[in-house]
């Protein structure tokens, strides 16, 4: 189901709403969060926004980068994740006791790990052609 059109279920149908990794492709991301927000709405968004840290590898930054460059249109909501902003755009859709929780240092060895197999096939393949 298109998580934009909630309208067609009943407003008590659901308690609760858990994203992960797919708010960031909503075209409209405030019309999604007032379906979420409906009555008796909870939501957790384990989302992330683009916004790295001053020690990032180079390497890691020019991709992000190149991500957020090319990606744009499966990812629209990917352009306005920066820090605070999930926060800002959850309370103003009616939301109350809105917390953030950084879980960069869970999830920082695993996206070394995918960084790292998608960056040396990828460097191997540039230097053969």
């Amino acid at each position: 189901m298109d998580y934009h059109h909630l309208e067609s279920l009943p407003p008590s149908s659901f308690e609760g709403v858990y994203t992960m990794e797919t708010f960031v492709h909503a075209t409209d991301p405030e019309a999604v969060l007032a379906g979420f927000s409906r009555p008796g709405g909870r939501v957790a968004l384990f989302e992330y926004d683009h916004d790295l840290p001053s020690d990032a590898p180079p390497d890691m930054a020019a991709s992000m980068r190149t991500i957020n460059k090319y990606m744009y249109a499966v990812m629209p909501t990917n352009k306005r994740s920066n820090p605070g902003v999930f926060k800002g755009m959850l309370s103003d859709a009616g939301f109350k006791n809105v917390v953030v929780r950084d879980l960069s240092e869970n999830v920082r060895p695993i996206l070394s790990l995918f960084f790292t197999l998608a960056v040396v096939p990828w460097r191997w393949c540039r230097i053969c052609w």
